[in-house]
């Protein structure tokens, strides 16, 4: 475990959704699909042009790690957002010692909100005054790569079939990750992304080893630490890089700057 490991947690819903898509007709399939497309694509670039990052949850909802982002920055996004698009977007902040305690928070407040007589767009800040600032919290993010993915899954299957054994090995991780209180996210391809503050190499390594146990699926663990997401997702690539490159054996590699022997 290391000290100061505060992560913050934005969870970015899709508001009116329902009386647009009506407005449709029943033509709309598509329509739906290239503005959640295009929606990601804007979130995503809003929040990591501020050192953060964005992950797909549920196509109706986002999360984002946004340590060092402040109210007035969400704010700003948020108004950009819905200058642009048919319908709106709330965010609820949570911030914790965990990645999933603090989208929990933030779930729950988001529940509440939906549950008032008036519910249209809303900002929500918990624990507003723990709000993580650019000196403040640490963000420690794992980034798991499937081993000889082509030869396990593409060369020997389908696509369809590849991609259900990704999402099986991909279901696997998340439950036993979310046992440790970290997130999952399918990033593409056979690679998913874990903020995981908390969580030593050693826990990752028992995770990844029932997981092969279970699955017959292996993987090889980038684990980066910073002040923000987006360097820590850096820092991660970087380790993850170095294993693939037969530079460390591996299975993970931890890559930072900051408190490195407190993750052993």
């Amino acid at each position: 475990m290391f000290s100061n490991g505060l992560i913050q947690i934005t969870l970015i819903q899709i508001d009116n959704y329902g009386r647009w898509t009506s407005s449709l007709g029943y033509d709309r399939e598509d329509k739906l699909q290239i503005l959640q497309a295009s929606l990601y694509t804007d979130v995503q670039r809003f929040f990591s042009s501020l050192g953060g990052i964005a992950f797909f949850h549920s196509f109706d909802t986002m999360m984002a790690v946004t340590n060092g982002i402040d109210e007035g920055s969400h704010r700003r996004i948020q108004s950009e957002i819905c200058s642009r698009y048919p319908i709106s977007v709330s965010m609820s902040v949570g911030v914790s010692s965990t990645a999933y305690k603090a989208q929990r928070w933030a779930s729950e407040e988001l529940i509440k909100r939906n549950t008032s007589p008036v519910h249209s767009q809303r900002m929500i800040l918990i624990n507003s005054e723990k709000i993580v600032d650019e000196g403040g919290g640490l963000v420690q993010i794992a980034h798991f790569d499937v081993d000889d993915s082509t030869k396990l899954f593409l060369d020997t299957r389908s696509a369809y079939d590849a991609a259900l054994a990704i999402d099986r090995s991909f279901q696997t991780l998340a439950f036993l990750l979310k046992e440790k209180e970290a997130l999952l996210f399918f990033c593409g391809g056979d690679n998913f992304i874990s903020p995981c503050n908390g969580l030593s190499t050693s826990e990752l390594h028992e995770i990844i080893t029932a997981v092969y146990e279970e699955t017959g699926v292996k993987f090889k663990v980038g684990v980066g630490l910073a002040q923000k997401a987006r360097e820590a997702l850096k820092f991660a690539a970087m380790g993850l890089d170095e294993i693939r490159a037969g530079k460390y054996p591996g299975p993970i590699k931890l890559f930072s700057k900051i408190y490195t022997d407190q993750l052993k």
